[in-house]
């Protein structure tokens, strides 16, 4: 049993990054400008001065940013899919023991933390300058105004931006555990 202590942990990390990582990229508060509007992966919100009611759609015409991070998203849970058919594969004892299938389970995991990170990032930088350049275009301004929507807000980081990168940072532990699993069963052997 202490041989799988390091699998146990790394599954166990695994799944919460996944957990954290599905909350993350389904929510609608990735970042915004206070008060007026909220931009995430798959929805723009805004948020109604009068009645101060939210409303969100889909993006209308989605920026090439908001584009590449579901396309890194995407990737990160194609990566998720895969090690956890391993990972029941394991539990299942079909690969018990398989150095290259905990091989593969690390660089998957390894692959899927990378892809938030840079999910993360561009969302970060890109999303940061659309929110900015929006809030400076006195024409756009003026258009949501007409709206009832007030985009001159302080620029802010949504909870689910932040948990994309906890999310992140837990796939990079697992990671870590899976490759301590893969040199414990190395040195067992």
């Amino acid at each position: 049993m202490a041989d799988s202590f390091f699998l146990v942990i790394a599954v166990t990390t695994f799944a919460l990054g996944i957990v954290l990582f599905l909350v993350s990229i389904s929510s609608t508060s990735w970042q915004g400008l206070d008060g007026g509007v909220t931009i995430s992966l798959w929805k723009v919100c805004y948020r109604h001065h009068v009645d101060k009611s939210w409303f969100c759609n889909s993006w209308h015409e989605i920026p090439g940013f908001v584009r590449l991070a579901q396309v890194f998203c995407i990737i990160s849970l194609l990566c998720c899919i895969v090690c956890l058919i391993l990972i029941a594969a394991f539990v299942l004892r079909c690969l018990h023991r398989s150095k290259l299938a905990l091989i593969v389970l690390s660089l998957l995991t390894f692959t899927s933390a990378c892809m938030i990170t840079i999910a993360v990032i561009v969302m970060g930088i890109k999303g940061r300058e659309y929110l900015l350049e929006l809030k400076e275009d006195d024409d756009e301004m003026f258009k949501y105004f007409l709206k009832g929507i007030i985009i001159s807000g302080f620029y802010e980081i949504g909870w689910a931006f932040i948990l994309a990168i906890v999310a992140s940072l837990i796939d990079y532990i697992s990671f870590g555990f899976f490759l301590l699993e893969y040199q414990d069963m190395t040195d067992t052997n």
